[in-house]
């Protein structure tokens, strides 16, 4: 069923549209797959495109090109001094007569994650071979063993409830064009794909209890 999204939502939608159009074709592709395939919200994504204009704009400066003149091949150019740029230029706030302040870890944490989901798509689709950063580890505690259905917890988000040993997640979607209308699909985290019905297309459950049920049934 066809989802309606908020104006807040629309305006971030349209927003990243208008910006992946300026740069290679892969970004417009990274952007439906972190929404269908990873289930990212719409905000996460236009924040993480904001991130991969940035990087661009790095590699365009360092290669004399305009933004749309590059292509994914000019990601073969790039140097561990080009992508140190990208991770260290001062952030400039969108407040009138804000001065641009230096890149907080935070900041620089999600500069390094954008640039590393985008770049694990394109290794998916055969444009690189690597990926051009390495993630930091993740200081989370390792996941906890379920050895039965009755152990099976959920820890998360409202958005996104993920069983405490990392192998599923409940991922809640809005659908209709009611304030409360949503329903569950279910991700395998080691695969990154979605379950699906018997007709092949995304399993969808409308509550939550019944999806929380169809994963203690995995175990």
């Amino acid at each position: 069923m066809m989802r309606y999204l908020s104006e807040s939502e629309a305006a971030k939608s349209r927003s990243t549209t208008d910006i992946a159009k300026t740069l290679p074709a892969s970004v417009q592709g990274y952007c439906y797959y972190a929404e269908n395939t990873k289930g990212k919200s719409i905000g996460g994504i236009y924040i993480e495109v904001c991130q991969i204009r940035r990087f661009y704009d790095v590699i365009a400066e360092s290669l004399a090109k305009s933004r749309d003149e590059l292509v994914e091949d000019d990601l073969n150019s790039v140097s561990d001094e080009m992508i140190e740029e990208y991770l260290s230029i001062p952030f400039q706030p969108k407040f009138e007569g804000a001065k641009q302040r230096t890149v907080s870890e935070a900041e620089r944490s999600r500069r390094i994650n954008a640039l590393y989901n985008y770049c694990e798509y394109l290794i998916l689709e055969g444009i690189l071979s690597r990926n051009l950063i390495t993630k930091p580890e993740s200081k989370r505690k390792k996941g906890r063993v379920i050895k039965n259905s009755s152990e099976v917890k959920f820890t998360g988000t409202a958005k996104v409830k993920t069983t405490v040993d990392g192998k599923y997640s409940l991922i809640k979607e809005k659908y209709g064009n009611k304030p409360n209308e949503y329903h569950y699909c279910i991700r395998d985290e080691k695969s990154g794909l979605f379950f699906l019905d018997d007709k092949g297309e995304k399993l969808v459950i409308k509550s939550y209890s019944d999806a929380r049920n169809y994963v203690k049934k995995l175990y």
